[in-house]
């Protein structure tokens, strides 16, 4: 099906945007067709539309199946210089909308997000090449878009797999948060190791990605997180490194109310804040601020907190403590997690390493 988008749209394609919303498009969107686009100067792309949107997987005139899985997928791991364990594709970012892959060694876990991609799931995990696929197609995007939420195995019944990052191990599972870890912290821990102090407080620690890190070093340290299954994981990831610390299962919020223990190093990693995410992050840091005498490491996934703006808001909250307050280093998503300039939303986690004293 042939396509015609307006000048404004074709514009920002040419720049490397892939997504198109309907309002540029003439005409009406048949909801899982695969189309042809055309703007003003000519052709532009092949992609899905949902109806509401298109989305463009390649720039070639070409029809979506088995040789084009193939294509996209190799292109996307091309840019990848991890081994073992990595995201392998990144949605729009590596052109390939709507599909988020994490390969764990012989794992591989996928989540679909654009309704036009369901019916492939089955040949995308098949060309994927590992014995093991996962598909955890859930959360507020299928939601939002109107789609029954998924998730079970496509191939192969490996729930658990186990993966060393710097001097660290960690299990990782299918059943926990995302795809089981959080891949685009990778380089903000692995910095972490050679920064943390010797009395850590890791707090929203999950399974431990930071604490564990500071731990086979040596430190103390204290992680806190109210979920039931972060403790058990956590726990099981002590254990196989062979070190000891202490988890708290607590609301971090009541936490920071009424804790006064004092540390040198403290890690702020909090999930995203819908409403009015400044004035949590804000707070949240500050009351941090309260327990420690040296390095804070605090990250934000909101795409609208950019990174100056996240930077101004830490500052003033150790101005408001009286506390002297310097940048170490801004750290990002990992490189397998690369953005698009042409679209900013690719581009979304900020980690400050910063002292205070």
């Amino acid at each position: 099906m042939k396509i015609e988008i307006d000048r404004e749209a074709e514009r920002l394609v040419k720049r490397g945007n892939p997504v198109i919303l309907g309002h540029h498009a003439r005409g009406s969107l048949t909801p899982n067709s695969w189309v042809y686009v055309y703007g003003p100067s000519g052709f532009l792309g092949s992609g899905f539309t949902d109806g509401k949107t298109i989305r463009l997987y390649t720039r070639e005139k070409v029809e979506f199946g088995e040789e084009l899985i193939q294509e996209l997928l190799a292109r996307a791991k091309k840019k990848r210089r991890y081994r073992d364990f990595y995201r392998w594709v990144y949605s729009e970012a590596d052109w390939f909308p709507g599909l988020t892959v994490d390969l764990y060694r012989d794992l591989a876990v996928l989540r679909i997000t654009y309704g036009p991609l369901d019916p492939y799931r089955h040949a995308i995990a098949r060309e994927l090449g590992v014995e093991h696929v996962y598909e955890k197609s859930t959360g507020t995007n299928r939601k939002r878009a109107g789609l029954e939420e998924r998730e079970g195995f496509l191939l192969g019944n490996k729930e658990e797999v186990m993966i060393k990052e710097g001097s660290a191990e960690f299990y990782v599972n299918v059943h926990g948060q995302k795809t089981g870890f959080y891949l685009d912290l990778r380089e903000a821990r692995l910095l972490f190791e050679k920064l943390a102090g010797e009395k850590v407080l890791d707090l929203f620690s999950y399974t431990g990605g930071f604490g564990i890190h500071a731990a086979v070093q040596g430190a103390s340290v204290t992680m806190v997180d109210m979920s039931e299954y972060a403790e058990r994981m956590a726990r099981r990831n002590m254990e196989l490194n062979g070190v000891a610390g202490t988890f708290v299962r607590a609301d971090v919020f009541s936490f920071l109310k009424k804790h006064r223990e004092k540390y040198d190093t403290v890690v702020v990693d909090p999930p995203s804040f819908p409403k009015d995410p400044e004035r949590a992050l804000f707070f949240l840091n500050k009351r941090a601020m309260m327990l420690l005498s040296g390095l804070l490491v605090s990250c934000t996934c909101t795409q609208s907190v950019t990174p100056s703006r996240f930077v101004g808001l830490l500052h003033t909250a150790a101005s408001e403590l009286e506390r002297d307050f310097s940048v170490l280093s801004i750290v990002g998503q990992a490189p397998d997690h690369p953005y698009l300039p042409a679209l900013p939303q690719t581009k979304y986690l900020k980690c400050v390493f910063a002292w205070v004293e």
